[in-house]
């Protein structure tokens, strides 16, 4: 469960860095999209800190997918093809098959006692 709450809160973070990459290329012709690139990553920081710290979390991780799936819409409604198609596609698969996978697990596994 470890493994997948971290690679979980990888690509969480990993998406958040290149959306502030890609914030430059847009600050000057399209403000708003560039603040709403910033918005976006730092939807993806707190998710991944919890995904990290607590990865028995279960609400972490339905908020994880809910977080993969909207952003899966708002980059297919952008029209996105090529590369950036097969990125979006092939992040967001990525993206739900931990967090499923995650999710069965924990629904086997005893939840952890508090310390």
């Amino acid at each position: 469960m470890m493994t997948l709450a971290r690679v979980a809160a990888l690509l969480g973070l990993a998406g958040a860095v290149v959306h502030l990459a890609l914030t430059g290329a847009h600050v000057a012709h399209a403000p708003l999209i560039a603040l709403g690139l910033v918005a976006l990553a730092l939807v993806c920081v707190p998710c991944s800190v919890r995904l990290w710290r607590s990865p028995h979390d279960r609400s972490a991780w339905r908020g994880a997918l809910v977080v993969a799936g909207v952003m899966v819409m708002l980059h297919l409604a952008m029209r996105p093809d090529g590369a950036m198609l097969a990125a979006v596609l092939t992040v967001a698969a990525l993206q739900a098959a931990v967090g499923l996978a995650a999710l069965r697990r924990s629904a086997r596994l005893p939840a952890p006692a508090d310390a």
